[in-house]
């Protein structure tokens, strides 16, 4: 219910001494394994668990890979769960969704035809699906094909190192 109710893709209970997936809603076949021993232990899903472990709180880990889901793109947010003497019993993990992002960016009301909106992650490749290029430019694709899917045009490197500014600029299809 609340997977489905908020829109994640999946929700993990993850003990935390051993690193035990005890709990999935999707019952994956990530469900039941070890993340320190297992099969998984270099995945996504694993570095997360041991980011909130190191970092003592909610921490989130920016889309890449996720072997369970045939190497599709994966978004995980994890935080620890505190027992009653202080100590960190459990992480629990969601692993978002990029439907929530592509509807926000998605919006078109006032938009031109050549216009749109699209986030890009510290790597040039998408966060959000294009609206202008449907191929190459979605957050799967980009992900699969990363020569193709990169969006490093002027905008893209700009925003990523902090700066604002109003230009008329080629965009990634060069035009």
């Amino acid at each position: 219910t609340y997977i489905k109710e908020y829109g994640y893709n999946d929700l993990f209970i993850i003990e935390a001494v051993n690193g035990h997936v005890l709990y999935s809603g999707r019952k994956n076949e990530d469900y039941g394994e070890n993340l320190k021993t297992g099969k998984l232990k270099n995945s996504a899903l694993s570095k997360i668990y041991n980011q909130v472990l190191k970092n003592k709180k909610t921490t989130y880990l920016d889309m890449q890979p996720y072997e369970v889901i045939n190497d599709a793109p994966a978004l995980f947010l994890g935080s620890p769960v505190i027992d009653g003497m202080g100590e960190i019993s459990a992480v629990l993990v969601f692993q978002i969704s990029d439907k929530s992002f592509n509807e926000i960016m998605q919006f078109r009301k006032g938009a031109g035809l050549t216009e749109e909106a699209y986030l890009v992650g510290q790597d040039f490749l998408m966060r959000s699906d294009s609206y202008i290029d449907k191929v190459n430019r979605t957050v799967t694709s980009s992900f699969k094909n990363k020569e193709k899917g990169r969006i490093k045009t002027i905008a893209s490197k700009e925003a990523l190192k902090g700066k604002t500014d109003i230009k008329i600029i080629k965009n990634y299809k060069n035009t």
